[in-house]
Formats: structure tokens, C-alpha cells, sequence
């Protein structure tokens, strides 16, 4: 009954009107903090597919009949901005890229994905390759 979706819109563009992207992406990606959805499944399934779009990157969702438990390679919690802080946390994105704040409170890595793409734009789909290659030295079996 709260007007979540308005309220994170304003801080969204609160945060990120002075990045260096946002205004290239704001317009598609609004339409999410202004549309009723039923399902927050389908607001989330529809958002993550605009993103996809958006990076120009191939739409590799597969949906399932039933829950999954594992996965050879689960990054579902890779991203967290709390964790990644930990020098022995293993998907920490390491390389700096420039965020509208890190004058401020620092590089913080793992924020999130929208902070990545408003301040990379484009080069956000590279910048995770590379991220991603790093993922793949990694023994995931010390952290199962």
C-alpha cells in the first residue's frame, strides 16, 4: 500500500542524476518504479531482461518449473556490498571503477548493478567479463 516503487525511484535519481549515464538509461528504466505490477516475480524477471537489453548482452534466463537448490557456479548472493568489503570474501569486483560518491565514502565494490551501469554505461558488459574471468580461477569448493 506504500508507494515503494516512487520512493525508490526518488532515490535512485537522487543518487545517480550527476552520474555520468544516467540520463541515457533513466527513461526505459523509470517505467519500472511507475507501473503497477502484480508479481513482483514478473517486475523483477521484466527488469532484469531490460537490463540484459539495455548492455546489449544475450538473454540467458531459463525459467524453471520448480526451485533449483544448486548450481555448479551459484553467484545468486555474489553481489553484496557488506560481504565484498572482506578481504577473504571470493566474488569481490576488485577493480575500481569510477562511482558518483568515492570522494565521498570511497570505492565501494559490489554495490550494485544499477551503480555500475550509471557510471560505466556501455563498458559496464566489459567491465563484468573481466570480473567474470577472475570468478572462474576461483576454488568454489572452499566456499560451498
Amino acid at each position: 500500500r506504500t508507494p515503494w516503487q516512487r520512493t525508490h525511484w526518488r532515490s535512485i535519481a537522487t543518487a545517480y542524476g550527476g552520474s555520468p549515464f544516467f540520463l541515457y538509461y533513466k527513461d526505459e528504466l523509470e517505467l519500472f518504479y511507475t507501473k503497477h505490477y502484480d508479481l513482483l516475480f514478473d517486475y523483477n524477471l521484466q527488469i532484469v531482461r531490460t537490463l540484459l537489453r539495455l548492455m546489449r548482452c544475450p538473454d540467458p534466463i531459463r525459467l524453471t518449473d520448480g526451485y533449483v537448490a544448486q548450481y555448479p557456479l551459484d553467484l545468486r548472493d555474489a553481489l553484496q556490498p557488506k560481504l565484498a568489503r572482506a578481504d577473504n570474501y571470493p566474488y569481490r569486483l576488485t577493480k575500481p571503477y569510477y562511482q558518483v560518491f568515492e570522494d565521498k565514502f570511497g570505492y565501494v565494490p559490489n554495490l550494485s548493478f544499477l551503480d555500475l551501469l550509471f557510471n560505466m554505461g556501455p563498458d559496464a558488459v566489459n567491465y563484468l567479463k573481466t570480473c567474470y574471468q577472475e570468478c572462474e580461477k576461483i576454488d568454489h569448493s572452499l566456499y560451498e
